[in-house]
This record gives C-alpha cells, sequence and structure tokens, in this order.
C-alpha cells in the first residue's frame, strides 16, 4: 500500500510541478513522509474497509 501511495504521489507531483530536481526531491520526500501514516491508516485502522463500503464493493 505504502509503495502505491508514493508512486500515485511521485506521479502527480511531476504533472503539477516544474520539472527542476530539487522540487522533485522535496515533494518525494514529503510524499514518503505523508504515505507512511496514511497506509497505516488504510490497512491497521479500517480506512480501507469504509473506502470499500462507500464503493459498494
Amino acid at each position: 500500500m505504502n509503495v502505491l501511495l508514493v508512486g500515485v504521489g511521485f506521479s502527480v507531483g511531476t504533472m503539477l510541478l516544474p520539472p527542476d530536481p530539487l522540487t522533485q526531491l522535496l515533494v518525494t520526500i514529503a510524499v514518503v513522509i505523508l504515505a507512511i501514516p496514511i497506509s497505516y491508516w488504510l490497512v491497521y485502522g479500517g480506512g480501507l474497509a469504509r473506502l470499500r463500503g462507500r464503493v459498494g464493493n
């Protein structure tokens, strides 16, 4: 889950921000720091079950 969130965050960052290396590095660091607690919440905190319930799976 963490790898998926980092990949999505990095992809969105490359499309929305300027292509200079410093900005990409800062975005990557921020995405990694944010992806760890978000993936923990989704997997262990019941967030994924709530999302599936809303979608209807």
